[in-house]
Order: structure tokens, then sequence, then C-alpha cells
């Protein structure tokens, strides 16, 4: 597969996620319906997070000041790597920035994170908090593999 292909293909993967993680937000916002899908380990149900991660207390105003600066130095580093053709670097950037993007929309338009995915002894999260763990992995993985200038 080509690079320009490859690069497109991870553009609508992206679109696609961010849709799906909005998508289910507004359903589980909008409806009181739960899911168990482990049993009692793994349930889809509506949780609200005012706070971070781990629901870690946080003033609003500058979570969402500092989640729109770090975003936008996220999206130059994309924009840069995606006029260099680096894949693993594009997809990384594209999964941690369109996940974040999407949490920080709850932040604006509902003052905390949608999550509906719980995970039993552990927490609740969602799609986009799983976009910006991959891609945090991605990023790491890559430059960690990534071959050094002779």
């Amino acid at each position: 597969m080509s690079k320009k292909l490859s690069l497109a293909v991870i553009s609508v993967l992206g679109l696609l996620l961010f849709l799906t993680d909005r998508g289910l937000k507004y359903f589980f916002l909008h409806s009181p319906h739960h899911f168990e899908l482990g049993g009692d380990y793994l349930k889809l149900e509506l949780a609200t997070n005012p706070g971070i991660a781990f629901s870690l207390p946080v003033n609003l105003s500058w979570l969402i000041f500092l989640t729109v600066v770090i975003l936008l130095v996220l999206v130059y580093f994309l924009i840069k790597f995606w006029q260099q053709q680096k894949i693993w670097p594009v997809l990384g950037l594209e999964l941690v920035v369109v996940g974040a993007f999407s949490n920080l929309l709850d932040r604006l338009y509902q003052g905390q994170v949608i999550d509906y995915l719980s995970v039993k002894y552990f927490t609740v999260f969602n799609l986009a908090d799983v976009m910006i763990c991959i891609g945090v992995a991605i990023l790491l993985i890559n430059s960690f593999f990534k071959s050094k200038p002779k």
C-alpha cells in the first residue's frame, strides 16, 4: 500500500473512531440503557467524569485551556509528519488528537467527560480514552524503534 493511501486510510479510520465515540456518548447520555458484555466485569453504561484521569479533581477552565494548547501543538506535529509521509507518527498523533478533541467537546458542552465502558475493579472510560492510550503507545514504540541517524 502506498504511503498516500495509508495516510488516507488513517484519516478515514480517525473519522470513523471519532464518530463512533461521539455516537456512543450521545446514546448513553440520552438513554437509560446499560449492557453487560462480560457479566459483572465489563459493562456499557453512562458515567460522567468532571475531573481528569481516574476522576482526579481539576479546575475546568485551566483544563480546557491546557487541552487546547496541547491540541494545537499536536496538530502542528501531525501536519508536519503528514507532509513527511511518516505513517506511524501520523497514526499515533491522529489517535491522540481525535480522542482528546472528543473529550474536549464533552467538557465544553457538558462540563464533564462522558464515559461508558465500565471495567470492574478498574475504572470507567470511553473510546476516546482508548484512542489516546493507543496513540501514545504507538508514538512511544515508534520513537523507540525508529532508526538513528548515522
